[in-house]
């Protein structure tokens, strides 16, 4: 070694001092001695450039490297970059991301093609995590779909919390309902978004056959002829006044509703007094 800085002793954890002028075969480089040394010789032989990282391991504690290699006239210059921090980070995230019950994905910003997905979206969705490496967001969408996903993404930088809800097809076919949770993130130096799906296609379905059921409800409810109303059961307020209701009292029930209910009775009483005096 010709000349090396403070930083490049400190990650190999010697002295300036001991590394100096030092046969490159004198130095110790982990585990991957002969790898480096192998890739150095390359580009020495070659020419050119190399880039690669590498887990160094110390007397006494373990690092991850980013190496970048490239000749300058006689000189071999190697540059180290110490992303054990980066690394560990992401560990944790690949923990939480592949243990993670909700089916996520990372996706390419640009192409949206899918870079990795974790074991719940294979389950839920039945592609093979080799199929789904092998398409894109536009893929998992019914057709009309597309070109709207394609506006919605295009340079998103910006989270996007379930907005609204989007379509997306399974392996077999069937169309599920799904509200996207999505978050921008820069994966190995490219730009990249992080994707969870969750599927609301049964709450959906409940919603539509309540409101069904509410349709059909208040249906009967309005042509029934007798006399029907609901109360509060606290504060005895109307809730709500059927048709008959309003006719029997020929009172408008936006009168009526909100009101107390012994209002009805104040209005019938009045009805029925009526009645007797044109006796």
């Amino acid at each position: 070694m010709v000349t090396l800085n403070a930083g490049a002793a400190q990650l190999m954890r010697r002295s300036l001092d001991s590394l100096l002028w030092q046969h490159l075969s004198e130095v110790y480089m982990g585990h991957h001695a002969q790898e480096i040394t192998a890739r150095l010789f390359r580009v020495v032989e070659n020419g050119g450039s190399d880039n690669f990282e590498l887990e160094f391991i110390g007397d006494d504690a373990e690092s991850y490297l980013k190496i970048a290699v490239a000749p300058l006239g006689d000189l071999l210059v190697v540059t180290l970059v110490d992303i054990t921090e980066l690394r560990t980070r992401e560990a944790s995230f690949r923990m939480l991301f592949e243990a993670n019950p909700v089916p996520m994905w990372v996706l390419d910003a640009g192409s949206l093609r899918f870079l990795d997905v974790n074991t719940a979206a294979v389950e839920h969705y039945g592609y093979s995590r080799d199929r789904f490496l092998a398409m894109t967001a536009h893929d998992i969408r019914p057709e009309a779909d597309r070109a709207e996903l394609q506006i919605v993404f295009a340079n998103r930088t910006k989270p996007y919390d379930g907005e609204r809800i989007w379509r997306h097809c399974k392996a077999d076919g069937s169309v599920i309902q799904i509200l996207p949770y999505v978050r921008p993130l820069m994966l190995r130096g490219r730009p990249a978004v992080l994707a969870a799906s969750i599927d609301v296609t049964e709450r959906q379905l409940a919603e539509a056959e309540l409101r069904r059921t509410r349709s059909f409800l208040d249906t009967v409810i309005e042509n029934i002829p007798a006399m029907l109303y609901v109360q509060d059961a606290v504060d005895h307020r109307l809730l709500l006044v059927n048709r008959a209701c309003e006719a029997l009292l020929g009172v408008p029930r936006d009168e009526l509703i909100g009101g107390p209910s012994h209002a009805l009775f104040q209005c019938l009483s009045g009805d029925i007094l009526s009645d007797v005096r044109g006796l």
